[in-house]
């Protein structure tokens, strides 16, 4: 049993010193952090010694006071995004698990095409939706002018500036909630 014991240590030890170095530590020093009072000029270069101070838990009750943060406004956000996301990936990724998991002409080509928005690299999907996005010379607002619609600055106007992410982030996460699914299904 002891034999067994180490070969297994002595495999994961590699995995477990990059952990250490890559997560763990960084980890642990940023918690560390958030009980001083650092920021980009008081942390120290090359050429000049840091003079952050030890603070306690003193950020931690401006954050949770509200005193000079926008904390709850941004968690208020934050539980928006995550139930909206959540809620539209795992309705619209079962919907289109269900029906991809029947037999009809044509389901490989749908499930191809419904795999797009998963196979396309992040960045390439963040410049084609700025593109349809964009308040001048977007896609969305051209086709809105062509009815008499005038332009709106999606990416800068309220209800917009939060709506817009949330539709991308539904249209790249249906594909991979879909596979996981249809998996599960069959």
């Amino acid at each position: 049993m002891r034999s067994r014991s180490w070969v297994a240590w002595a495999f994961m030890a590699p995995v477990l010193l990059v952990m250490a170095v890559i997560v763990f530590y960084p980890l642990a020093v940023g918690v560390f952090q958030t009980f001083t009072n650092i920021d980009s000029t008081n942390q120290g270069t090359r050429f000049k010694p840091p003079t952050w101070e030890f603070v306690g838990l003193q950020n931690y009750l401006d954050i949770l006071t509200g005193e000079s943060t926008k904390f709850y406004p941004v968690l208020i956000w934050t539980v928006i995004w995550t139930v909206v996301n959540v809620f539209f990936h795992y309705t619209l990724g079962l919907l289109l698990a269900l029906a991809l998991n029947q037999k009809f002409r044509g389901r490989t080509t749908y499930r191809m095409v419904l795999l797009l928005p998963w196979a396309v690299p992040a960045y390439i999907t963040a410049i084609s939706w700025l593109f349809i996005f964009n308040g001048e010379y977007g896609l969305l607002n051209n086709i809105l002018g062509v009815f008499g619609i005038p332009s709106v600055a999606w990416l800068s106007t309220w209800p917009w500036y939060y709506i817009m992410p949330i539709i991308v982030n539904v249209w790249l996460g249906i594909p991979f909630m879909m596979v996981v699914l249809l998996g599960g299904l069959q």
